[in-house]
């Protein structure tokens, strides 16, 4: 689109107002899931506002860097996720397959589990990664790396288990 306003307006009329919560390369999202799937290998995402988000999944053979801009991303929803750990699935709200980066903010899941990793996860030192007060994971480890220096929180359940691959604190 290439607008560069938080809001506009569709139509003569003024009607169905729109709020950009992402942006990349000064290109801005409605939504964050928008941005990711839009963004070239290797580019920043950044996050404009406070959002929810249902779910995002950065595809394998995709290198990302989330900024979270300072603000907080709530995410809400459940992809599954079928993984020799898990014969019978398990789900979470972001699913990285890729490499992806995440900085400069706080996610909070709303789910039991937030993010499954089956590529390469860095969880930067600016960041908190909070977990909903439910039976779960913040992150699930499947093969993958994670490196964190993250602030990772979850009062009922793990923060990170791994299931192969490695783990870096």
């Amino acid at each position: 689109w290439g607008l560069t306003c938080d809001t506009y307006a569709r139509g003569s009329a003024g009607v169905a107002a729109v709020t950009f919560v992402a942006e990349v390369n000064g290109y801005q999202y409605e939504t964050l899931a928008d941005a990711i799937a839009a963004a070239p290998n290797g580019e920043v995402v950044k996050l404009l506002k406070d959002t929810s988000d249902a779910t995002f999944t950065v595809p394998e053979g995709v290198q990302l860097t989330l900024d979270l801009g300072g603000h907080e991303l709530t995410m809400t929803g459940n992809t599954a996720v079928s993984d020799q750990a898990y014969a019978e699935g398990t789900a979470a709200s972001l699913i990285n397959r890729g490499t992806l980066t995440i900085q400069n903010g706080t996610i909070q899941g709303k789910t039991a589990n937030t993010i499954i990793n089956l590529g390469s996860l860095t969880l930067a030192s600016n960041m908190n990664l909070i977990t909903a007060d439910l039976p779960g994971c913040a992150v699930i480890n499947l093969g993958g790396s994670v490196t964190t220096s993250a602030n990772v929180t979850n009062n009922v359940g793990d923060g990170i288990v791994t299931y192969g691959g490695t783990l870096n604190v």
